[in-house]
Formats: C-alpha cells, structure tokens, sequence
C-alpha cells in the first residue's frame, strides 16, 4: 500500500521498532493507555489508526524467529511513510544468515546487506523502514536516557548517532509516561497536520473509498495495450454514448478499468472530466439508489453546481436534470464509469437500469458487467457497443509469470512457468495472480514443483479458492482464519484491524501474519477492511457457512465493540447486524434511541448523520414492519411517530431539502401512517418551519393525551379531521 494510498484513505497504520527485552514496560504503557486514547482522538476526525508493535504480547523466542522478521519486514512497507522508532539500552538480537528464509532474503535483498553488516532486527527495521528511504516520511524516533548495561555498546551508541543525525525526529525519555506524553504531542501534531478538524462530507467519504480500491487494483498490475487501445477508440467517438466491457469473473474487468481510468486522470489536457465507481468496492453488493446519489453528488461538486433544494423531485429526475445541464451548460463533456453493475441489488428490477438515464451529447459511460448477468441482457438489448474481455493469451501469460515474480525478486524454472502458463485454471488472470501471490510467499525451494502441483490440481475456480482456505487454515490455524474471515464476511461496510483483533481475541502478531497474507484478497475503505473480490468473498461465506448459529455470537460481538467507539460506527454497523439477527425490538429501540441522541446534538451535527441512520436503520425497521399486520406487534406501533419529531424535521429543513426528501417516504407513504401525517406530508413545504413545529408539536400532544401508544390509523374519522382543521387554521394565521 502506498503512502499516499494511506493518507487519502484517512488511515495512519504506525509501524513500531524497539528491541524486546529491556522495552517491555514502554510497549506496556504505549499498548494500553496511549493508543487507545490516541485512536478516539483519530476516530473524532475520521480517521483510523492502527499501531503495529508485532513484539508486544509475544515471547523472546518468538521474537527470533526468521517469520516474525519476515511479517515486520513485510508491515513495515504496509505502514509506509509511518514510524516510530524506540531506542533503549540493548542493541538487540543480531540474526545470521542460517537465521533468515532465503525466501526473506529474496524478496528484501537489502537483508543480505544487513546480515553482512552484523545489524540487529531492530537496526534492519530502522534501515529499511526509514533511515535508508529516499522519500520524506512520517517517522519519529525516542531514545533512552537512562545509562544502564549495554549489551553491544559500539553498535548501539552508532545507531543513536545516525539517527540523532538524520533529518527526523528525535528525543530522549526518561520513563514510559515520558515516552507516552511525547508520543502523545507528536501524534496530535501529525493529526492536525494531515487531517485538521471538520467533519468530512459524505460525498469525501464515498471517494476515499473509491480511490482506495482504484488504488489497489493498480498495484502491480501488467498491462496488455490492445485492451487499453480498445478503450481509447471508443473514446475518440464522441456520437457513442455507451461501451460495456464484459467477461468472465476473474478475467481482470475491474483492474483494466482502474488502470485505464488512473491513467487518464493524470493527463490534465485530456479535455473531458470523469466520474468513476466501483460498484460494491469489488467484493459486496450495493444499491441503485446510492449510485444515483453519488452520481448527483460528484456531477454537482465537478461542475461546481449548488445541489437542487427542490425536495419533490425524484433523484432520477435529478440525474436526468444534470446530465441534460451537463448537455447545455456543462464547459466540459463527461465521462461516467461504472465498474460491475452487475453487483447492485436487484430489488424493484434495478438491474433493468430504468433508474439511469439515457446520455445526451456531451456524455459518455462506460460500464462493466458479468456474461450472464440481468445487465448485460438490457445492454444486448439497446446493442450498446460491447468489449469482451478475453482470458490472457498463452504468450501474455508467460510474460505476466516472469515479470509479475520479477518485481518481487523471485523466477520459476521454464519448465514451472510452462506447467503454470499452460493450465486451464490459470487463463482467469484473477487465479494467475492469486497463484504467483503465493508462490512470492513460499519458502521452501525444493519443495516448489508439489507446491505448484497441489494449487493446479483442483478442475474449478471455486475448487481452487477452497483449497487456498484450506492451506490458509494449516499455516495460521483454522480457528484464527475461520474468525477472522468470517467476521469480515458478516460485517455491513468492514471492520477495522483492531475491531477484528479485539472480537476475534488474536494477537497482533497472529493478525499480521494472516494480513500480509490475506493483503491481494482485502480492500480498505475508510479504515475498514472488505474483501476486494467475489470470487474470495464467495468462498469464505461457503466455508464458514455464515448463515449456521455461531454467526449469532459473532454478530453480538461485532455490535458490542462498534457501541463502544463512537456513535458514527455504531450508527453504519449494528442496524445491519440487529436486522440479520432478526431482532426487530432491539432494532426500533436502538433507531428510536440514535434519534434522540441526534436531536440533542447541535444541528450540523445532527444533519450530518441523519441521513445514513435512516438509511441504514430505519429502511430495514420499515421492511419489517410493512410485513407485519398492523394488529400485531403493539412495541412497534410507535415506531413511525419518531419519524415526526420537530427536531428532526427541524434540522433536515434549516440544512438540506435532500434529506428532509429522504425523510418523506417514510412520512407519507407507510400505511401505519394517520391521514393527518399524510396530508402534512403534503403541505409541508407550502409553510413556513415554525408553523411546521407548531403542528408537530400539536400533534403529538394530542395524540399523546388521547393514547399513550396510539396505533397509527386507528384514529377515527372525525378526530383525523380535526387535527387537519387545525393545519387549515394554522396556515390561515400564518397568511394574516
């Protein structure tokens, strides 16, 4: 992962150097007390933090392990350009070259300097992680002032020299609390730096996560130019307003479409702007609605259009509205990219794309779906022009064996590159990579031919991803993968690396082993983890059976821990969970509950959230009650009158129409809903806001008076109407 990656993904992933014996107090005291702190600290910016001290919490013995320095080696490069390094009064254990894999020493040939130069584990971490790195980095260094026994005087007191004398920067403590305030400064520091305070748009958010997973499906990627050519043709012809790329899963679609569109966005002169998502970020499923969303968003914010206060209109009138303005007023012409269409829910035949409008002039889109998918029936329908991805050629595959091992210092005999290029499996780039992934990983030379044997011996896709879990299980533990994937399975938008560690109850030494391996199938979107493929995600959810009673424990765990950090996760996470754990009760109170917290809060605030709670919590509320008779469940007869809080409507009104929009539905169209809420619905942007509270207020008084739980619609004639004479009443003085 790219340094630049981290920080636009609003993640500081800190990797932390000290030597193990004479530190344990200091990683004690910063493990226990200063991290936790510092990540609410991060997570009130909306920023994730994860430290990675892989020698807390593990023995001596384990700490000389050739793997652990492989795993550290490995992390260091994940948590670029961040660092911490902790400098005591022992030099360290200094490795031989019997000590380290080969397979380290290939893919970091920088040890084998190292070794020669009899430098400590913890001087290589220091070396490769900063001190020998051209690129400015976010490094910080503390040294021990104490004078106590030294274990290798000469090399230690050289090492502080160096680092003392590097462009970074360094300080002495004098005890952990010490240690823990200066950390404390500098990472409040960095915070304000890299991320000042204010909160972040929704729209911000959504493109985070966007980049992040364009990002990573450009790391290491082989370009074959006759599909990048295909593409550029088609750009050309600007009479052409739709191109569909498809294929087979697995063929590389996503990544020829994250490549092509990152690199044209770093041509300036290319005289077009463009709009991308990603449907579901690789690895999930995602709605029409909020593509629809994000489109309206990033056109306005492209453009640099205020967004429409018009709260009756539909948002695929919206849509249809801007790219007719594009057409018209837009100084530029537009290109939209949707990755994998085929991944949006087909609830109200979505997948029919009656919700997208067709694109004038000035507007081209480039989708990408799956052969057999209900999309592509729509797209042969309209015979849009369509680009087939084809499996790499024989030749292509053999380029991509060599040069893909290459970059990371490994080679097959031609005899291995034949048998591997040669395999039916392996014309799905996906498995290619995901097999030379593994490869890169594999220690044992000799044994290398069985190894390729075994990963070529199953006849299916899904049969290979199986015996990767399977593999995956023997090397990290069943218990710990089947936890850790599962988890990630089960979650609604991911979890962070400390949610996973802390519900799973793993190491943090454990968790990076199992990421460093895991790191090709995982995409991060604001800090939280999901799978970046189908086809892996596919496998977990048929291994681990996430349907089977444990997944209950596993889901209670998740709402636990995500209630204990902030309401913001709390508000993305536990509705989807209460839902799939099919508790309603618990489900309405907890909606129920977060609006109240939200109307107490100031209004941006409040405004701010509003949104995403009732889409994520509310909308499933309703699914359920909407299949309910209305003479049952008297808990949730309530329900809907949360939905007509002052507040509430208050803060939608005084800060954006949309979300007052988003409210409606839910107002006026439930048929738990009174006719006096229905006909509110309708009159209510006709009057001003404090007739509006007036109302409310006045309406829930009444009803309140009348009934301590009324259920909604069982109000008799005449009593609806004089609650709507009052209305009548109230406007009429309103016009006087």
């Amino acid at each position: 992962m790219s340094n630049s990656n981290l920080i636009e993904n609003r993640q500081i992933r800190v990797f932390i150097s000290s030597t193990f014996q004479d530190m344990q107090d200091e990683r004690d005291y910063l493990m226990k007390r200063t991290f936790p702190m510092l990540r609410k600290l991060a997570t009130e910016r909306d920023v994730t933090l994860t430290e990675l001290d892989l020698r807390w919490g593990i023995t001596e013995e384990e700490s000389k392990s050739g793997k652990v320095v492989e795993i550290c080696l490995r992390e260091i490069e994940n948590s670029i350009p961040f660092f911490i390094g902790i400098i005591g009064n022992r030099y360290g254990w200094v490795p031989e070259k019997k000590d380290i894999s080969e397979n380290v020493t290939e893919r970091f040939p920088d040890v084998n300097t190292f070794i020669g130069q009899h430098l400590s584990v913890t001087e290589m971490e220091m070396q490769f992680g900063v001190l020998k790195r051209k690129e400015d980095m976010h490094a910080y260094f503390y040294i021990k002032n104490k004078m106590e026994e030294q274990d290798n005087p000469e090399m230690l007191n050289r090492l502080k020299a160096e680092v003392e004398a590097s462009r970074y920067p360094s300080s002495t403590y004098s005890s952990p609390e010490n240690l823990a305030e200066q950390v404390e400064q500098a990472f409040i520091a960095l915070l304000d730096q890299l991320f000042p305070e204010g909160n972040i748009s929704e729209l911000e958010k959504e493109r985070i996560g966007q980049r992040s997973f364009m990002h990573q499906l450009c790391q290491n990627y082989i370009r074959d130019e006759k599909n990048f050519k295909v593409i550029d043709d088609w750009m050309q012809d600007w009479e052409q307003h739709q191109m569909v790329i498809t294929g087979a899963s697995g063929l590389g679609k996503s990544a020829l479409i994250a490549n092509w569109v990152n690199e044209k966005l770093q041509d300036k002169d290319r005289g077009y702007n463009i709009i991308y998502h990603f449907t579901g970020n690789g690895g999930s499923e995602s709605s029409h609605e909020q593509i629809m969303k994000v489109l309206i968003d990033e056109i306005n914010d492209v453009y640099g259009w205020e967004s429409e206060k018009i709260s009756s209109i539909s948002q695929k009138d919206k849509l249809n509205d801007l790219f007719i303005k594009v057409a018209t007023e837009g100084k530029k012409p537009l290109l939209i990219v949707i990755d994998a269409i085929n991944q949006i829910v087909d609830i109200g035949n979505a997948k029919q794309l009656y919700w997208l409008p067709i694109p004038p002039k000035n507007i081209k889109i480039i989708f990408s779906t799956l052969e057999n998918d209900r999309t592509m029936e729509v797209f042969r329908y309209h015979n849009y022009p369509t680009f087939v991805l084809q499996p790499i050629s024989l030749k292509h595959r053999r380029l991509l064996i060599h040069d893909y091992l290459h970059l990371f210092g490994k080679k097959l005999t031609e005899e291995q590159i034949e048998l591997i290029a040669n395999d039916s499996l392996c014309e799905n780039t996906l498995v290619l990579k995901t097999l030379l992934d593994e490869l890169i990983n594999f220690g044992v030379y000799e044994m290398l031919g069985k190894y390729i044997e075994e990963y070529l011996s199953p006849n299916t896709v899904e049969d290979f991803y199986q015996l990767l879990l399977y593999n995956y299980e023997k090397e990290f533990g069943k218990e710990i993968v089947e936890h850790c994937l599962t988890l990630i399975s089960i979650s609604h938008l991911g979890l962070t690396e400390g949610e996973i560690m802390r519900i799973a109850t793993i190491r943090q030494v454990d968790w990076a082993t199992l990421y460093c391996a895991l790191f090709s199938f995982l995409t991060t979107g604001n800090g939280q983890i999901l799978f970046s493929h189908i086809h892996f995600s596919n496998a977990v959810s048929k291994r681990y059976d996430i349907n089977n009673n444990t997944i209950i424990t596993y889901r209670r765990n998740i709402i636990e821990t995500v209630s204990d950090i902030s309401p913001q996760r709390a508000v993305l996470e536990v509705p989807f969970q209460l839902y799939h754990l099919y508790d309603n009760k618990s489900l309405y109170i907890f909606v129920k509950r977060e609006f109240e917290v939200l109307i107490n809060f100031d209004e941006k605030w409040a405004a701010f959230y509003i949104q995403r709670i009732i889409g994520e919590g509310l909308g499933t509320l309703k699914e359920f009650l909407l299949k309910k008779d209305k003479h049952d469940q008297p808990d949730f007869w309530y329900a809907d009158f949360i939905f007509s809080h002052p507040n509430i409507v208050k803060t939608a009104m005084s800060q954006e129409n949309g979300i007052l929009k988003f409210l409606e539905p839910y107002l006026s169209s439930s048929r738990y809903y009174p006719n006096c809420i229905h006909k509110l619905a309708e009159t209510y942007e006709s009057i001003d806001i404090n007739t509006a509270i007036e109302f409310y207020q006045l309406e829930i008084k009444y009803y309140n008076e009348k009934i301590l739980l009324p259920p909604p619609g069982f109000l008799k004639e005449e009593e609806q109407m004089d609650i709507w004479h009052r209305i009548q009443e109230l406007k009429r003085n309103r016009n006087e």
